[in-house]
């Protein structure tokens, strides 16, 4: 009976199922639209942060655990997803295995793209590009960042050993109860000996060695212009390596600030996003370079042992 059976189509229709395409021109008509939402996005959340100092400390803290990403996009991450924490595309957790959830949305950044104009100079386009956090797939997550009281001794030594400038113990700072200076005429990071409150140490170095890397990117060092700045890489610092940020919590924007249009407000973001990440790449590699001489040492030993 079952020769001449005709199963039900049931209404069913291929192309029914099937994504629009879309033609060259409506593609190039849908990015501009998607990119241009994405500008007044960006705007709109720059303004949101100049005006509210607990929004200032939120993206700090999306910065700092992204810090690789541009202030633009990191901004642009806060306000879509301020927890996020290791972003792909679809593409790229594809090929670590990894699916996204169903249902989930994606997260839109924009996305440099360098071309070349007519009169043969360079130009930057931003196209807009959709990535997911990891909480967003079945990838199992990451580890926390690590805790300075994990191994204290292993981060400071690293952050030191790894300083834009010349580094010096002292006994003490005069009358003074100050832990860590920077001295920009001599180029000096002055720190004192027998510390033993290993958060103060860390948060003293760490604010110093931002006076101190953002005076290598500066033409001219002007240490009461730069103490927000200071302040606020501190305060990434801190955070991305697990130690209380709560000294360096922002709870207003200079006056200078004040003035500033979006794009000088991401400028100075840029600034402070570039001297965060270059000081935790240092102190990242190090550790990393330290562990791998310590790993080394130990498999020398046992081989010595075992003879």
């Amino acid at each position: 009976m079952t020769d001449h059976y005709q199963p039900r189509k049931n209404g069913y229709k291929k192309d029914s199922y099937e994504r629009p395409t879309l033609s060259k021109e409506e593609y190039k008509i849908k990015k501009e639209q998607e990119r241009n939402e994405l500008f007044e996005m960006l705007d709109d959340v720059t303004e949101e942060v100049m005006n509210r100092p607990e929004s200032f400390e939120n993206y700090l803290s999306t910065q700092a655990r992204l810090d690789r990403y541009s202030a633009s996009n990191a901004l642009l991450i806060y306000r879509q997803m301020p927890s996020a924490s290791r972003l792909k595309d679809f593409s790229g957790w594809g090929e670590d295995g990894v699916s996204i959830k169903k249902g989930e949305k994606h997260i839109s950044i924009l996305e440099p793209s360098e071309y070349t104009r007519t009169n043969g100079t360079k130009g930057v386009f931003y196209n807009p590009k959709s990535v997911f956090d990891i909480s967003q797939t079945t990838a199992a997550k990451r580890p926390t960042a690590p805790s300075l009281n994990t191994n204290p001794s292993e981060i400071l030594i690293a952050m030191l050993e790894t300083a834009p400038v010349q580094v010096e113990n002292v006994d003490s700072f005069g009358f003074s109860d100050t832990v860590a200076e920077y001295n920009n005429e001599t180029g000096v990071l002055s720190v004192r000996r027998n510390v033993n409150d290993g958060v103060k140490l860390f948060q003293s170095v760490a604010v110093e060695l931002a006076f101190a890397e953002l005076s290598v990117n500066s033409e001219v060092y002007d240490r009461r212009e730069m103490t927000f700045d200071a302040v606020c890489v501190a305060n990434m610092l801190c955070k991305r390596f697990g130690v209380p940020s709560e000294r360096f919590t922002i709870k207003e924007l200079p006056d200078s600030w004040k003035n500033k249009d979006e794009k000088e407000v991401r400028a100075e973001l840029s600034s402070i996003r570039f001297a965060a990440s270059n000081i935790n790449s240092r102190i990242s590699n190090e550790i990393y370079r330290q562990r791998q001489e310590q790993n080394q040492d130990r498999s020398y030993r046992s081989r010595d042992d075992a003879r």
